[in-house]
């Protein structure tokens, strides 16, 4: 080893004295001042993000939640949080802004917090499930409900059927989270129109969601009474009194007449005006028996229930984050005089050339990137709406 090989090793030692000696005051200063050296922080605690509610209702509407209504954001700590907030030391956004309540299904939030004092980034993601716990919109119209003996009945007509659920005879094929692909409905019934009794109608409806409504409707069947027969019976009572009355009168006419043709012409002349008279009258009287007689039947009518109408359409329900590249962290040696190097073998390089003996590591957190997903689900839209048809026979 030649006297400047010698001399540039002695330097190099020198340097790492004064540095191991620099590093140990610097750890002192850090216990007594709570400090880590004159151009680092203290490392920030950490922190994690705690779902106070995991589900959220579904409204028609779409009335929209802030996702950061759902979350605490703080400090790690024995006890899980029971109330959302964040932790006053940091600053947090949601991506998305809002979760749509009127699309059922599944979403990804991603939470980028920010601590105040550092400035340090992290992203945090929490999964939200938008349910439908509500009943299907099928409702039974009345509780009871009472009918003559051999009138047609159709269950249908005891119930308001908003929610599009379509009739079946048994129940469908449930999907594996317990979903449908269409509301449905289950009739059972005992009624017999030919018989006098009381019986019941039960409806049994399911939404596409899976939850369901149970409905009843008691239905009594009553003598019927023939309103046809005391009609005919009236008119034919009507109909032999003005036989009778027409039928004495011309007796009682041809006496006079008679009569009065034995006395003189003018009798004969007025007696002939009455009798013509009496035969307009007649006449009139039998035509109102006609008429009568000619009376049409009365119209039956009663109600058909149509089912509301509609299609599945494809909709977005939500989205998910899809991760494209990791975040990672670089680290910078940064000398006492200012100059920057990637790693500490280059910082003693320019050490042993400047004779600068103070540094520090810098940490640098570069974002990981991504991309949002739309999450497909089905939605069912009512294109006519229920409605009842009178119908009459």
């Amino acid at each position: 080893m030649n006297e400047n090989e010698k001399k540039f090793d002695n330097k190099k030692k020198r340097i790492k004295t004064i540095s191991a000696v620099l590093a140990v005051i610097i750890v002192i200063a850090a216990v007594i001042t709570g400090t880590v050296g004159c151009n680092t922080s203290n490392k920030d605690a950490e922190y994690e993000l705690t779902q106070i509610k995991k589900k959220v209702e579904y409204t028609s509407e779409g009335k929209p939640i802030d996702p950061l209504s759902l979350v605490y954001i703080g400090e790690k700590a024995e006890k899980k949080a029971t109330k959302a907030g964040i932790d006053e030391n940091l600053e947090a956004t949601a991506y998305p802004t809002n979760i749509d309540t009127s699309r059922v299904g599944e979403i990804e939030v991603t939470y980028t917090v920010t601590n105040k004092k550092s400035g340090e980034k992290k992203k945090l993601t929490a999964k939200f499930e938008v349910v439908n716990s509500q009943a299907p919109a099928f409702k039974t119209t009345v509780s009871s409900k009472e009918i003559k003996l051999g009138d047609k009945f159709d269950p249908k007509t005891l119930v308001k059927n908003d929610g599009g659920c379509k009739q079946v005879d048994e129940e469908p094929n449930k999907n594996e989270d317990g979903t449908y692909d269409e509301a449905w409905y289950t009739v059972t019934s005992n009624v017999k129109t030919d018989k006098v009794g009381t019986y019941s109608v039960k409806f049994h409806a399911v939404g596409t969601n899976g939850v369901a409504s149970d409905s009843e409707v008691t239905i009594t069947v009553t003598e019927k009474t023939d309103e046809s027969t005391k009609d005919e019976s009236k008119t034919d009572s009507k109909k032999d009194t003005k036989t009778a009355t027409k039928s004495d009168s011309k007796k009682t006419d041809k006496k006079s007449n008679t009569a009065n043709s034995k006395n003189n012409k003018t009798a004969d002349k007025t007696n002939g005006a009455t009798a013509s008279k009496n035969n307009s009258t007649s006449s009139g009287n039998t035509s109102s028996s006609t008429q009568t007689q000619q009376k049409p039947a009365e119209k039956k009518c009663h109600e058909v229930y149509h089912d509301a109408e509609g299609h599945w359409e494809t909709v977005v329900t939500g989205q998910k984050w899809i991760q494209d590249t990791e975040g990672y962290d670089e680290f910078i040696v940064i000398c006492g005089c200012g100059a920057t190097f990637p790693d500490d073998n280059a910082w003693e390089a320019h050490a042993l050339e400047t004779d600068h003996g103070n540094y520090s590591v810098q940490t640098i957190h570069h974002e990981g990137t991504g991309h949002y997903e739309d999450i497909a689900g089905q939605k069912y839209v009512i294109g006519k709406q229920a409605w009842t048809e009178t119908v009459c026979e």
